[in-house]
């Protein structure tokens, strides 16, 4: 009976820290009126440069800040009535949250929108959204703060992000 309790308490304490690891991953950086964000810290990396010999390699691009990013929603209502206007086929009404892939070019200040897929609040993928759009970043804008968060994030964690690349 004993053997069979510390089995159970050792599986429920595993539980808690893997559940508190993954929530650490997930780094907050902005809250506004429509969502919380946030970016994957375990896959931030720099960007890369090809370069042009036989060997084909690739080059570390530190004007380039790779990363995955959460977009929790207050009130989804309104990306919702977007996502039925691009696909409803899909049952969009029970989306929460959003995971994207995203780039920011320092040098021109702009962030690349790779594909975005949209989940509920349990974990279950509802779809995804195909983008490759280059936008230029307005002043005081959110992405702005973003942007200047992740900079300053590369900057005090330079290796883990040449690590990750």
């Amino acid at each position: 009976m004993k053997k069979k309790i510390f089995i159970l308490t050792a599986v429920f304490m595993l539980t808690l820290l893997s559940t508190g690891l993954a929530q650490m991953r997930w780094q907050k950086i902005i809250t506004t009126d429509a969502y919380r964000y946030y970016f994957d810290s375990s896959t931030i990396a720099y960007g890369q440069m090809a370069i042009l010999n036989q060997e084909k390699t690739s080059k570390i691009d530190k004007n380039v800040i790779v990363f995955l990013a959460q977009k929790v929603y207050w009130n989804p209502q309104d990306t919702i009535t977007i996502l039925q206007q691009i696909n409803n086929n899909i049952d969009w009404t029970t989306m929460t949250y959003s995971v994207g892939q995203y780039k920011y070019d320092i040098n021109n200040n702009n962030l690349w929108q790779g594909d975005i897929s949209f989940f509920t609040n349990d974990g279950r993928m509802l779809g995804t959204v195909h983008r490759n759009i280059w936008n230029d970043i307005g002043k005081s804008s959110d992405e702005e703060r973003i942007c200047q968060y992740l900079m300053k994030y590369a900057k005090e964690n330079n290796q883990s992000l040449k690590d990750h690349t």
